[in-house]
Protein backbone atom coordinates (compact mmCIF):
# COMPACT_ATOMS: atom_id res chain seq x y z
CA UNK A 1 0.00 0.00 0.00
CA UNK A 2 2.83 2.32 0.52
CA UNK A 3 2.98 2.95 -3.66
CA UNK A 4 -0.45 4.43 -3.92
CA UNK A 5 0.17 8.26 -3.93
CA UNK A 6 -2.43 8.92 -1.38
CA UNK A 7 -0.35 6.92 1.47
CA UNK A 8 0.74 8.78 4.77
CA UNK A 9 2.29 6.45 6.99
CA UNK A 10 2.23 8.94 10.04
CA UNK A 11 2.92 12.02 11.12
CA UNK A 12 6.60 12.60 9.84
CA UNK A 13 5.57 11.22 6.92
CA UNK A 14 3.09 13.63 6.40
CA UNK A 15 4.93 16.97 7.36
CA UNK A 16 7.79 15.34 4.86
CA UNK A 17 5.38 15.65 2.14
CA UNK A 18 4.55 18.91 2.85
CA UNK A 19 8.19 20.08 2.92
CA UNK A 20 8.75 18.58 -0.49
CA UNK A 21 6.33 20.34 -2.61
CA UNK A 22 7.91 23.00 -4.46
CA UNK A 23 4.79 24.90 -5.32
CA UNK A 24 4.38 27.74 -2.64
CA UNK A 25 0.71 27.87 -1.42
CA UNK A 26 -1.78 30.51 -2.65
CA UNK A 27 -2.22 33.01 0.35
CA UNK A 28 -5.17 32.45 2.75
CA UNK A 29 -4.28 28.37 2.40
CA UNK A 30 -5.38 26.90 5.48
CA UNK A 31 -3.65 23.14 5.40
CA UNK A 32 -5.68 20.44 7.34
CA UNK A 33 -5.69 16.59 8.00
CA UNK A 34 -8.41 13.95 8.27
CA UNK A 35 -8.45 10.73 9.95
CA UNK A 36 -10.91 8.33 9.42
CA UNK A 37 -12.60 6.74 12.76
CA UNK A 38 -13.06 2.80 12.22
CA UNK A 39 -11.83 2.48 8.85
CA UNK A 40 -11.82 -1.24 8.40
CA UNK A 41 -15.80 -1.71 9.61
CA UNK A 42 -16.46 1.16 7.41
CA UNK A 43 -14.89 0.43 4.33
CA UNK A 44 -18.35 -1.02 1.97
CA UNK A 45 -16.91 -4.34 0.57
CA UNK A 46 -17.82 -4.57 -3.59
CA UNK A 47 -16.37 -1.10 -3.49
CA UNK A 48 -13.19 -2.14 -1.75
CA UNK A 49 -13.03 -5.43 -3.83
CA UNK A 50 -13.01 -2.86 -7.14
CA UNK A 51 -10.64 -0.63 -5.60
CA UNK A 52 -8.34 -3.60 -5.17
CA UNK A 53 -9.09 -4.92 -8.67
CA UNK A 54 -7.76 -1.30 -10.66
CA UNK A 55 -4.77 -1.20 -7.82
CA UNK A 56 -3.42 -4.62 -8.33
CA UNK A 57 -2.82 -4.52 -12.07
CA UNK A 58 -0.81 -1.54 -11.28
CA UNK A 59 1.78 -3.05 -9.07
CA UNK A 60 5.51 -2.57 -9.99
CA UNK A 61 7.52 -6.11 -9.38
CA UNK A 62 4.76 -8.04 -7.51
CA UNK A 63 5.56 -10.96 -5.74
CA UNK A 64 3.39 -13.57 -7.52
CA UNK A 65 0.84 -13.11 -10.62
CA UNK A 66 -2.15 -11.26 -9.10
CA UNK A 67 -5.21 -12.67 -11.43
CA UNK A 68 -5.83 -14.67 -8.53
CA UNK A 69 -5.90 -12.15 -5.64
CA UNK A 70 -9.40 -10.68 -5.27
CA UNK A 71 -10.49 -14.37 -5.06
CA UNK A 72 -7.86 -15.02 -2.56
CA UNK A 73 -9.14 -11.73 -1.02
CA UNK A 74 -12.69 -12.45 -0.59
CA UNK A 75 -11.79 -16.11 1.19
CA UNK A 76 -9.77 -14.44 3.92
CA UNK A 77 -12.23 -11.59 4.28
CA UNK A 78 -15.46 -13.73 4.30
CA UNK A 79 -14.38 -16.56 6.81
CA UNK A 80 -13.45 -15.56 10.39
CA UNK A 81 -13.11 -17.31 13.45
CA UNK A 82 -13.33 -15.21 16.79
CA UNK A 83 -13.23 -17.42 20.49
CA UNK A 84 -13.13 -20.62 18.67
CA UNK A 85 -16.70 -19.73 16.72
CA UNK A 86 -16.59 -19.60 12.84
CA UNK A 87 -18.34 -16.36 10.80
CA UNK A 88 -18.95 -16.04 7.60
CA UNK A 89 -18.86 -12.27 7.09
CA UNK A 90 -20.71 -10.60 4.55
CA UNK A 91 -20.56 -6.73 5.07
CA UNK A 92 -17.82 -4.78 5.73
CA UNK A 93 -14.35 -5.70 7.34
CA UNK A 94 -13.67 -7.52 10.49
CA UNK A 95 -11.42 -5.42 12.91
CA UNK A 96 -7.85 -7.36 13.50
CA UNK A 97 -8.16 -9.61 10.02
CA UNK A 98 -4.55 -9.53 8.49
CA UNK A 99 -5.59 -8.17 5.29
CA UNK A 100 -8.23 -5.51 6.75
CA UNK A 101 -5.90 -2.36 6.46
CA UNK A 102 -4.47 -2.98 3.70
CA UNK A 103 -7.85 -3.63 2.18
CA UNK A 104 -9.51 -0.71 3.63
CA UNK A 105 -5.81 1.87 2.38
CA UNK A 106 -6.72 0.26 -1.13
CA UNK A 107 -10.06 1.70 -0.97
CA UNK A 108 -8.81 4.86 -0.06
CA UNK A 109 -6.41 5.30 -2.00
CA UNK A 110 -7.66 5.63 -5.79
Amino acid sequence: MKSLPSYIQDTTDFLSKLLSIKQRLLAGCILFCLDVKSLCPSVPRQKARAAAEVVLPGLVNPLFPTDDVPAMMDAVLDYNTFDGVHYVQTEVTVIGSHLGMNYALTYMGP
